[in-house]
C-alpha cells in the first residue's frame, strides 16, 4: 500500500510540475493554429519518419501557417510560398536571427560566425565583405579566370588519368577547395596545381561530410534544454572534437597569412587580407573584427562553399553517365561552346574563338574525329595538313561536323583555312 501510495504521488508530483512548468512558458502572444502537443515530447511525434511529408499533411489540416511544439521549442510553420515570402521578404528583420542549437554553439564558435550570428551590426559587417568579396556580380566576373583555371587543371588531371579509373569525387573537391581558396586567402589550399591527388583534401572532405551529419542529428538536448547538460546521444562531445580540428585548420591558414603580411610577401589583396585589416585597424564605424570571427567566417565559407559544390556536380555526372543520350546532347553543345557558328542564307560556317588554348582546342578535335568527322585531310599527307596548328585542324573538324548535320555543301569547308573571330 505504501508503495502504490509513493507510485501515486509521484504521478501527481511529476503532471503538477509539468502543467506549472507549460503555464510559465506559455506564450504571450497568441499562435496559430496546430495538433495539440504530447506531455514532454510535443508534437515530434507528429513529424514522423519524413517529416516535410508529414508537416505538408498537417498544413492540409491546420493551414498554412501553424504551430508545433517540439519539445520545449515554440515553432511556427509557414507552408505555403505567400506565407514563407512574409516572413523572408516583409518582415525579415524580425526573423533574420536563428535559433540556438549544440552546432553553432560548440562548432560555429559559440554563434560568432555569419550562419548563426544575431542580426545586428556585427553581421551585417560580415555579410557586407562576403558580399563585396564573394558574392557580388563584380566579383563573380573579376575571378572567373580564377574558377576556369582550376577547371582546367581538373581536366588535364582527368585526361591524364586516360584509361585508367579516376576518383572524381576527390578532384572534384580539391577543385572547389582551390578555387574558394585563391578568391579568399590568395593561394591553393590542397595540391600544387597539377590537380594531383592530395591525402590532406581527404582529410577535409571528411570533416564536412561530418559537419553536415551531425547538422542533420536529432538532438535532444536542443529541444529539452534541462538535458542538454547530459548529452545524452554524445553528439556535444562529437562536436567538440570537430571543431578543434578545423580550428588547428582554420589557425593555421591566418598565422600564414600574418606572416606574409609581415614579411611583405603577400602578391595581392584578397577576402582574408581585408578580414586581418578589420581586426588590426577598425573601420570609420569603428567595427573591428576578432581572430575568432576571422575563423568563424572561414569556416562557414569552407564547409558551406565546398561539399556543396563538387557533389552537385559530382551527382550530375553521374546521371550524365545513367542517361547516354543526355549526356550525348551536352557533349555537342560543349564542343560548339568554343566557337561562333554564324549563319547567312544559304550558307552556315563556323569559326574559332579567340583565346581558347590549344587543349581545350584538341579535345574538341578529338570528339569531332570520334563523331564521325572525316579527319583523313588533316593527316601529313592530306590536303587540309598545312597549316599544322590546333586551331586550324579545329576549324577544318568543326566545320566538318557541321557539314554532316546541316547537310551544306562540302566545298565550303575544303578551303582549310585557321578562321579567326
Amino acid at each position: 500500500m505504501a508503495t502504490f501510495v509513493l507510485v501515486l504521488g509521484t504521478v501527481v508530483a511529476a503532471l503538477f510540475l509539468y502543467k506549472l512548468l507549460g503555464h510559465l512558458n506559455r506564450p504571450r502572444h497568441p499562435l496559430p493554429p496546430g495538433p495539440r502537443p504530447w506531455p514532454i515530447v510535443g508534437n515530434l511525434p507528429h513529424l514522423g519518419a519524413v517529416p516535410h511529408h508529414s508537416i505538408a499533411d498537417l498544413a492540409k489540416t491546420y493551414g498554412p501557417l501553424m504551430h508545433l511544439r517540439l519539445g520545449f521549442v515554440d515553432v511556427v510553420v509557414a507552408a505555403s510560398a505567400s506565407v514563407a515570402s512574409q516572413f523572408l521578404k516583409t518582415h525579415d528583420a524580425n526573423f533574420s536571427s536563428r535559433p540556438p542549437n549544440s552546432g553553432a554553439k560548440y562548432i560555429a564558435y559559440n554563434y560568432q560566425d555569419l550562419v548563426f550570428a544575431p542580426y545586428g551590426p556585427r553581421w551585417r559587417l560580415l555579410r557586407k565583405i562576403s558580399s563585396v568579396h564573394l558574392f557580388s556580380g563584380k566579383a563573380l566576373d573579376d575571378f572567373r579566370h580564377v574558377r576556369q583555371g582550376e577547371v582546367g587543371i581538373l581536366v588535364g588531371a582527368l585526361s591524364r588519368v586516360g584509361a585508367g579509373t579516376a576518383n572524381l569525387a576527390q578532384l572534384l573537391n580539391i577543385c572547389t577547395i582551390n578555387a574558394l581558396g585563391l578568391v579568399m586567402l590568395g593561394k591553393r589550399v590542397f595540391g600544387d596545381g597539377t590537380g594531383v591527388q592530395d591525402p590532406k583534401a581527404d582529410e577535409f572532405k571528411s570533416m564536412v561530410v561530418e559537419v553536415m551529419v551531425l547538422a542533420g542529428i536529432f538532438n535532444i538536448g536542443d529541444f529539452v534544454p534541462a538535458l542538454e547538460r547530459f548529452d545524452l546521444q554524445g553528439v556535444a562531445a562529437k562536436m567538440k572534437k570537430l571543431h578543434k580540428r578545423f580550428d588547428n585548420f582554420l589557425a593555421g591558414i591566418v598565422e600564414e597569412h600574418d606572416r606574409s603580411i609581415a614579411n611583405g610577401t603577400l602578391k595581392h589583396d584578397d577576402m582574408l587580407s581585408t578580414l586581418i585589416r578589420l581586426r588590426d585597424n577598425p573601420d570609420e564605424e569603428g567595427n573591428r573584427l576578432t581572430n575568432t570571427e576571422i575563423k568563424a567566417l572561414l569556416l562557414n565559407m569552407f564547409t558551406a562553399g565546398t561539399d556543396t559544390s563538387s557533389s552537385t556536380v559530382e551527382w550530375a555526372i553521374a546521371e550524365l553517365i545513367r542517361h547516354p543520350k543526355i549526356r550525348a546532347r551536352l557533349q555537342h553543345l560543349v564542343f560548339f561552346s568554343g566557337s561562333a557558328c554564324l549563319s547567312g542564307g544559304t550558307t552556315y560556317w563556323c569559326v574559332c574563338k579567340g583565346g581558347l588554348g590549344d587543349a581545350f582546342l584538341q579535345k574538341a578535335l578529338d570528339y569531332a574525329c570520334s563523331a564521325g568527322t572525316d579527319c583523313g585531310p588533316m593527316k601529313q599527307t592530306g590536303a587540309c595538313y598545312s597549316p599544322n596548328t590546333v586551331r586550324a585542324h579545329w576549324s577544318y573538324a568543326v566545320n566538318s561536323y557541321v557539314y554532316q548535320r546541316k547537310g551544306q555543301a562540302q566545298g565550303l569547308f575544303w578551303l582549310c583555312f585557321p578562321f579567326e573571330y
